[in-house]
């Protein structure tokens, strides 16, 4: 998806003394043993192990960041231990690692896992187990570097496609090793390389004084390996340093909101960020303010034009509205409007939590040459054989019938009797043969139709005209191709 420059900002007013920030980051963390924690290392008298996630959570806790942490586990290895609430606080516990795992294993998991839900920063913490290699692998790449470098870079395709706009931040594992600090290098280089403004990429960086022997006193790991408290705030910490130092899911609010006790009214302030933006040339571009009750009487919406005068070089423009318990405030600038609607609902399904099903591949036969698009009964039973044999293993799900098989008189568009087929058209044996035909392949039967839509003109709708929607001069709404509307 193709962005130019968006910000959304949103403003509860809860009581109209307050005015906060709605909206939470969600955040995966995806790793190893490191990442995930433990119960106990081995015996039941060893200490548990919490994992650098808990301590990154803690972090944006005190610092005032609402995050929520998602992933398909929300427990440890051998055991989970018992995390304390923080700051009246639970942590959630949900995260996306597993003790032992490399990163192709990880990538592979991913896969499946990351379908069920979608995170706005990703926090990866992989390398410490290497990928098992050949010997022609081992003579060119001792280290087996290549091989983890590349599972990550598929990692990050995937954790994209779920979400094109996730933030991520890479850290090598710690321990001064030759795979640990080449793994360093070659993640900041996949960062640079990888990076957008759309979903950006930065790297963590490893601690100096980072004390691996379990026998010092100043140590930072349990056994040699797996951090202890201390080791896991060092490393939350850099997470959380890289985070908010380079991301914009941590940038602070360019928005203000004040209260005017006397007259029980709010100002907001948008400030305009340095160097302006050329207002001109993105014609249509506004600032919508809303009550959330459009539909009532005491609802109202506000829609205020920008231009070069009212936002243009590092200026801002001043908002004033009354008693109004405004919920939402919208900003965006897009070469293209349709942009800026994709990028709306994607914030609306951010902001509300809102989770679609992935899209299910399968096709129309809109585009068949014969028959108004409907197909019929023989060719369409031809292209559910075919592809039940060689595109369902791909995924492929599902055979929809398009216009044509209903009856009705046309008019404006297609036939408007959807409650029956044409038993002289394309499909005389009815359709329930012919979605029974699909359903045996192992494919999903569709069929298209407008629920909403008739023809007052047809014999069919003769007794109930009163179902149409009149226009002021008391006759039906017609609508282009879509025909008549009635309610």
């Amino acid at each position: 998806m193709r962005k130019i420059v968006f910000t959304l900002l949103f403003i509860l007013a809860v009581q109209p003394a307050q005015a906060r920030a709605a909206g939470t980051l969600r955040v995966v963390c995806i790793g190893d043993s490191i990442t995930q924690g433990c119960g106990h290392l081995g015996k039941d008298t060893d200490p548990p192990t919490y994992g650098w996630r808990y301590a990154f959570w803690k972090d944006c806790v005190a610092a005032g960041y609402p995050v929520e942490m998602v992933g398909s586990i929300d427990t440890g290895a051998n055991g989970t231990p018992v995390y304390a609430n923080f700051n009246g606080q639970k942590f959630n516990n949900r995260h996306e690692s597993r003790w032992g795992w490399n990163t192709e294993q990880i990538r592979d998991q991913l896969k499946q896992t990351s379908l069920h839900w979608t995170a706005d920063l990703a926090l990866i913490h992989l390398g410490d187990n290497p990928e098992p290699q050949t010997e022609a692998e081992k003579s060119s790449d001792p280290e087996g570097i290549d091989r983890t470098v590349k599972a990550m870079r598929d990692l990050i395709n995937i954790l994209r496609a779920n979400n094109p706009q996730i933030a991520i931040v890479l850290r090598a594992p710690d321990g001064g090793s030759a795979r640990n600090n080449g793994l360093d290098v070659a993640y900041k280089k996949l960062a640079a390389q990888l990076g957008s403004a759309a979903s950006p990429i930065l790297t963590a960086d490893l601690p100096a004084d980072w004390v691996a022997d379990p026998n010092q006193p100043d140590t930072d790991t349990c056994d040699g390996c797996h951090p202890n408290s201390k080791g896991d705030k060092k490393i939350a910490d850099g997470y959380f340093k890289a985070a908010q130092k380079g991301l914009r899911v941590f940038s602070s609010s360019r928005v203000h909101a004040a209260q005017s006790i006397e007259n029980d009214r709010y100002a907001i302030r948008v400030e305009a960020a340095k160097g302006g933006f050329n207002i001109a040339t993105r014609p249509g571009n506004k600032v919508f303010l809303t009550d959330g009750k459009l539909s009532g009487p005491s609802g109202s919406a506000k829609a205020i034009e920008l231009t070069d005068q009212t936002f243009g070089n590092g200026k801002g423009i001043e908002i004033s509205y009354p008693n109004g318990n405004w919920e939402t405030f919208a900003l965006g600038y897009f070469e293209d409007a349709r942009f800026g609607l994709e990028a709306y609902a994607d914030a609306i399904a951010k902001v509300y939590s809102i989770m679609l099903h992935p899209a299910r591949p399968g096709y129309c036969t809109w585009y068949m040459e014969k028959n108004g698009g409907c197909s019929n009964e023989k060719f369409l039973a031809e292209i559910a054989a075919y592809a039940a044999k060689n595109l369902k293993p791909f995924g492929f799900d599902f055979v929809q019938i398009d216009d044509g098989w209903q009856q009705g008189d046309g008019g404006n568009g297609p036939s408007k009797v959807f409650s029956a087929y044409k038993p002289q058209g394309a499909y005389p044996g009815g359709m329930k043969a012919t979605a029974d035909t699909v359903k045996r392949l192992g494919l999903t039967p569709g069929i298209w139709f407008m629920p909403f839509a008739g023809n007052y003109l047809d014999p069919f709708f003769k007794d109930h005209q009163d179902w149409f929607a009149k226009n002021p001069e008391g006759k039906p709404y017609d609508t282009v191709w879509g025909a008549l509307a009635w309610i």
